[in-house]
């Protein structure tokens, strides 16, 4: 199996705790509470304990989501972002364009239209000038950083 289809497995299929979270992350305890409590983070799986359970994918759409939040969007905002990453091609196509290399960027109007896009794919979008932007955030090094740091 080549390193990159081995890393994308290993992002999906192994799973850490809030505390390895936080500390990936730099989110504390408490915020990762108040998310999960306002059903806007990826946390569904619980271990035999009942502790919350999170995979690289997992890490990944918090690191996105938070980094919306910092931007001054309301968590409100977010709920139709979420309901969008959770489905298993979005977040595929983002961790595989990353894996390759590619510049990859979240686009959207914060509404209905979501999408990653690489620089090519995003020229030619903004070119058509089909959809009305309200943010554009670059992701591959969260996406790298996250894949770096599991594989250690």
């Amino acid at each position: 199996m080549n390193s990159q289809k081995s890393r994308k497995i290993s992002l999906k299929l192994k799973k850490l705790t809030a505390k390895s979270v936080r500390e990936l992350t730099d989110t504390s305890y408490k915020q990762i509470n108040s998310w999960d409590n306002k059903s806007i983070l990826p946390m569904k799986n619980r271990g035999k304990s009942f502790w919350r359970r999170f995979s690289g994918v997992d890490i990944i759409k918090l690191l996105i989501m938070r980094k919306m939040i910092n931007l001054g969007i309301p968590i409100s905002k977010l709920r139709p972002f979420y309901k969008w990453i959770n489905k298993p091609k979005a977040i595929d196509y983002l961790v595989e364009k990353a894996f390759y290399g590619l510049n990859v960027y979240l686009y959207s109007d914060l509404k209905d239209n979501f999408g990653f896009y690489s620089d090519t794919e995003l020229k030619d979008i903004i070119s058509m000038n089909k959809e009305s932007v309200v943010i554009l955030i670059p992701l591959t090094k969260i996406v790298t950083d996250i894949v770096n740091r599991l594989s250690k």
